[in-house]
C-alpha cells in the first residue's frame, strides 16, 4: 500500500466514524497527481483541471492533509504548528524563497517549462530570488529545506505548480509570508475559495508578470502582509479535521 493510499484511507475511516457511515471507506479513489480519470464520475480525486469545473464536487482533501512522507512530513497537523511557530519569527532573508524540483513536471503541463523558467529568473535577479533546484525531498540531500525551514529563512515565499497535483499550497498559507501564487491548470478543491490579492499576490501561468508582481509586494509590503494575514485566517479556518472530514463526505455523496 503507497503512501497516499494510507492517508487517503486514515481519512476516510475518520470520515466514516464521524458521519457513522460505513459506505464512505468505499469510495474509488485517484492517488495519481491528475484527476483526470474519475470512473465516469464516481472516483475521489485529489485534484481536478480547472477547464472541466464538472469535477470539483469530486475533488476532496490530498494525502498531504494527513502526512507527505517524501517531504519528510510524518504529520500534517505537527508540520502546521512547526510552520506556525516558524511565522511568528523575523524572516533572516529579504527574498522570495524556493526549492524544488524543476525539472518533475512531464512536457503535457504548463510547469514542464515554467519550473526551469523561475530557475532562470531567479538566477538573473539574485537580489530579489533564492530559487534552488533539489531533484529529491528527502532531507539527506545537502540541499534540503523542509518547508518550515523555508518559512523561517524568507520573507516571501512563491508557489508554483507541478505535474498536477502541488501538495505543498496548504502549508504556506500558513507561513504568514507574503504569497505569490502562479496561476495553474490543476487545482485542490479549496483553490477557488482563495481570493487574489486578499490572500495572494497572483502572478500569471507564464510568468511575464513576476517581477512585476515582486515590485509591487515589495512596495506594498504592509498590504502584503496583510493578506498574508488573511490567507493563515483561512487556514486556519478551513483546514480543521472537521473541515476535510466535510469536504470527503460533501465528496462521497457526489461519487453515489
Amino acid at each position: 500500500m503507497c503512501d497516499r493510499e494510507i492517508a487517503l484511507i486514515n481519512l476516510l475511516n475518520k470520515c466514516s466514524e464521524k458521519y457513522e457511515d460505513e459506505n464512505v471507506k468505499s469510495i474509488k479513489l485517484n492517488y495519481q497527481d491528475r484527476g483526470d480519470n474519475n470512473n465516469n464520475g464516481k472516483t475521489y480525486v485529489m485534484c481536478y483541471n480547472k477547464n472541466n469545473p464538472e469535477f470539483e464536487k469530486l475533488c476532496g482533501p490530498c494525502f498531504s492533509f494527513f502526512h507527505w512522507n517524501e517531504a519528510c512530513i510524518k504529520s500534517f497537523e505537527d508540520t502546521k504548528n512547526e510552520i506556525i511557530k516558524m511565522s511568528n519569527n523575523n524572516p533572516i532573508i529579504d527574498k522570495v524563497g524556493w526549492i524544488g524540483n524543476i525539472h518533475s513536471p512531464d512536457d503535457t503541463v504548463p510547469e514542464h517549462y515554467t519550473r526551469p523558467l523561475l530557475k532562470k529568473i531567479a538566477d538573473e535577479n539574485k537580489e530579489l530570488f533564492d530559487v534552488f533546484h533539489n531533484h529529491v525531498f528527502y532531507n539527506k540531500n545537502e540541499k534540503y529545506l523542509s518547508i518550515p525551514g523555508l518559512v523561517e529563512k524568507y520573507k516571501y515565499l512563491i508557489d508554483i505548480g507541478g505535474n498536477g497535483l502541488s501538495c505543498r499550497l496548504k502549508y504556506l498559507l500558513f507561513s504568514k509570508r507574503p504569497l505569490l501564487m502562479v496561476d495553474r491548470n490543476y487545482i485542490e478543491y479549496y483553490h477557488n475559495d482563495l481570493i487574489p490579492y486578499k490572500h495572494y499576490i497572483p502572478v500569471k501561468m507564464d510568468l511575464s508578470d513576476l517581477l512585476e508582481q515582486v515590485e509591487w509586494m515589495r512596495n506594498n509590503y504592509e498590504k502584503s502582509l496583510e493578506i498574508a494575514n488573511n490567507a493563515f485566517e483561512f487556514a486556519i479556518n478551513n483546514f480543521t479535521m472537521d473541515k476535510l472530514l466535510e469536504r470527503i463526505y460533501y465528496v462521497y455523496t457526489n461519487t453515489k
